[in-house]
């Protein structure tokens, strides 16, 4: 979000100069220290199956929530969490199992265990509607994840073929679709991530011995690679949303560490690398929504080692911990979706014990709280001033209150409206 020092006065209509200056002053004089605000979330805990930990994974608009919890025994069993109650999905006929997607349909998917399955790399990949685990069929090999669901019901996910290497694939009426193969993929080994209602699909892929991680997007039929391109060059694509923005993780060519990157539709083989936080060299996005506010996590070297949760706002990475409600206790280390709404889930450490949580953002919203606190005064005037003139094609100005891509009088006029 742009400050107020970002405003220049040759943006402006000769007819605001007048508004403008009365505005400012009136703005310093009242509220010397405003600054730009963010979310404050509700954090909310969603408990367990009888055991100790969990962790949620996927969100719909519905506020329903999906992941992994431990039953009494401590083993994983996929969850839904709806309106306060959490539901073990149950599994295969195996041990374990986790949820990783669900539509606004209600329509989950993920990867369970079958009867004698064992070990990380075994399990398959699983569609449940009306109170049903099924599992999805596969290209013949011993693993298959259902990562993603979009509201026409098309999955993305991986599949071991009859080598035991993973492909990328789809599901379609229950129907599996090799898109590595049909792209023409030149990795070895590729797995789908993320898509969109489009059926825009994101995801990476690797040679093993003889390359870095590649990330791609397969969009109509067509495989193009969009980043990797070369030794040290890793990058993997996570999310992509209805205006075709990817979000994922990125090296620098020099061979640096992992960091947060988005890549944007008008350059789309240009992954533009958005960093991390202190103290933690590596991070990735794994979500984002249509108004390019995505989430997900800086870390140091392993998927359950140290890590912090972090939130882009369109233009800024941030630590999601700074932005939590008062008498939250414990470290959010995750965030791996948010919704159309702002709503996000992740996972909480307290006591070293993990817990999922679902973070609301402030509700009802006022046109012109640009700061989300409850009330609009001075401070999200300045915020609207810092952002006066025309908004980038991808819609990041809060402030542009009418949509019309400008962030104009008429914008004024509606704070004005809803001041105090």
């Amino acid at each position: 979000m742009q400050f107020i020092e970002a405003f220049r006065m040759d943006k402006v209509s000769n007819h605001f100069l007048p508004l403008a200056g009365i505005a400012i002053a009136f703005a310093l004089a009242m509220a010397p220290l405003a600054i730009a605000g963010t979310p404050v979330f509700t954090v909310t805990e969603l408990g367990t199956l009888g055991g100790a930990q969990s962790g949620a994974y996927g969100l719909n608009e519905s506020g329903q929530v999906v992941g992994w919890a431990t039953i009494v025994s401590e083993q994983r069993h996929a969850f839904l969490w709806d309106d306060g109650v959490m539901i073990d999905l149950g599994t295969l006929g195996g041990e374990r199992s986790r949820a990783w997607a669900i539509n606004n349909a209600g329509i989950i998917v993920g990867e369970a265990q079958l009867t004698g399955q064992t070990g990380d790399a075994n399990g398959t990949a699983f569609i449940y509607e009306n109170q049903q685990m099924t599992a999805l069929s596969t290209l013949g090999g011993t693993w298959s994840v259902a990562y993603d669901i979009n509201e026409g019901g098309v999955i993305a996910g991986l599949s071991y073929n009859t080598l035991q290497q993973e492909k990328a694939v789809t599901w379609t009426g229950g129907v599996i679709t090799n898109i590595a193969q049909l792209g023409g993929a030149t990795d070895q080994r590729t797995r789908a991530h993320g898509l969109n209602d489009a059926g825009d699909v994101v995801g990476w892929g690797y040679t093993p011995l003889g390359g870095p991680n590649n990330a791609f997007r397969y969009i109509n039929g067509q495989w193009q690679q969009i980043g990797g391109f070369g030794i040290f060059q890793n990058a993997e694509a996570y999310d992509i949303n209805p205006s075709r923005v990817v979000v994922g993780s990125s090296a620098l060519p020099s061979g640096g560490d992992w960091v947060a990157a988005i890549w944007f539709p008008e350059n789309p083989t240009v992954a533009i690398t958005l960093g991390t936080l202190p103290g933690f060299p590596l991070a990735e996005l794994d979500d984002i929504n249509s108004k390019n506010q995505a989430v997900g996590r800086a870390y140091i070297d392993s998927l359950e080692g140290p890590s912090r949760a972090i939130y882009y706002d369109g233009q800024t990475l941030h630590d999601l911990n700074d932005f939590l409600s008062d008498g939250f206790v414990g470290d959010l280390v995750d965030a791996p979706e948010i919704s159309e709404s702002g709503a996000i889930i992740g996972t909480a450490v307290h006591n070293g014990l993990r817990r999922a949580v679902l973070l609301s953002p402030p509700s009802p919203a006022i046109p012109g709280d640009l700061d989300h606190n409850g009330v609009v005064n001075v401070a999200d005037l300045l915020l609207l001033i810092g952002e006066w003139g025309p908004c980038p094609p991808r819609g990041a100005c809060d402030a542009d209150l009418d949509n019309n891509l400008q962030v104009n009088i008429s914008d004024l006029l509606i704070l004005i409206g809803n001041w105090g």
